[in-house]
């Protein structure tokens, strides 16, 4: 051996090894908060793995298999104790509702039951890292991810869909910040909503009125939430399906009913609009940060990692 030659130490060797894993496994630092750009859906890896195939979709869950099934409740609950109100700021003559001013609770209930109206859900969050987020949507053991998505694009599929309804077989659909009800502006809420959604009636009809507003009462009581669920910084996606296109489309995905939403085409149109992954802070976060990566480079995206920085304490 060259006299001028030196074996590095055991630590000088794990040093090395080490911060190779470490160049190996950089993401892009932690995520940013873009107010109004970005939404987040908490998920799992597999269901990133789905959205980024070439024909990708969002899917909406039945509203009873979300995770807090009397949310919806207590929203319709608000907005059926506030409808009559409404409707007369609206300016809908009594006559032309007939009963259902005064049997609105029941017809709510008769058509959930019956599945002739019913809401579909997806959830997002403008949180890029919330620990209460990543506790409820995402394996404790497994992990999981943040997936953000340019909310302009979101948007505009919505809007398009508004526009033609019928090509995807919708009653109603609408992306909404969740209001709640420590919002002093709430009831003037409820009041858009329900007037929006008469307007798009196609004729004055007592029934097509009457299917309006239950759509509107749908569409709010999917959004109304007691103010201590606030620091969520929700947004939902609720799709209003007729009841046969509904019975039609739906299928079971990690054990609850679920729709596409079918506003996206193939050629990874859903994927595109991914901005950026966060890695959640549980989890095997390294292998997180390669599987990742890994769909990055399978599928030819271009979207940022980010790694949480929430504190997890494993329970």
């Amino acid at each position: 051996m060259n006299q001028t030659e030196t074996i590095p130490t055991e630590h000088e060797q794990d040093f090395a090894v080490d911060t190779m894993r470490k160049r190996y496994l950089k993401v892009d630092g932690t995520p940013k908060i873009l107010p109004g750009e970005t939404v987040y859906h908490y998920t799992s890896l597999d269901v990133l793995n789905e959205m980024c195939k070439e024909d990708g979709d969002l899917l909406c869950t039945h509203f009873m298999s979300l995770n807090d099934s009397q949310e919806f409740f207590f929203g319709a609950n608000i907005v059926i104790n506030k409808l009559p109100a409404i409707l007369s700021r609206a300016g809908v003559p009594r006559q032309k509702l007939g009963s259902f001013r005064k049997n609105a609770c029941d017809t709510v209930l008769k058509k959930l039951r019956e599945e002739i109206l019913a809401p579909w859900i997806t959830s997002f969050s403008a949180d890029p890292d919330s620990l209460y987020q990543w506790v409820a949507y995402t394996d404790r053991k497994q992990g999981g991810v943040a997936i953000g998505f340019n909310t302009t694009l979101l948007n505009s599929k919505v809007k398009a869909v508004q526009k033609n309804p019928n090509l995807n077989k919708l009653i109603g659909c609408r992306l909404e910040k969740c209001q709640y009800t420590d919002n002093v502006n709430l009831d003037s809420y409820i009041h858009s909503v329900v007037t929006s959604m008469m307007n798009r009636s196609t004729n004055s009809s007592t029934t097509d009125r009457e299917t309006s507003i239950l759509a509107a009462v749908y569409i709010l009581a999917s959004t109304i939430k007691n103010h201590s669920f606030s620091q969520e910084k929700e947004s939902r996606l609720i799709l209003l399906p007729t009841r046969k296109e509904a019975l039609r489309r739906y299928k079971f995905v990690g054990g609850k009913p679920r729709i596409a939403t079918e506003f996206f085409g193939k050629n990874r149109e859903l994927a595109k609009a991914i901005s950026s992954v966060v890695i959640s802070p549980h989890g095997d976060r390294d292998k997180l940060v390669s599987t990742v990566n890994l769909l990055r480079q399978q599928y030819g995206l271009k979207f940022q990692i980010y790694q949480s920085d929430s504190s997890y304490n494993g329970r």
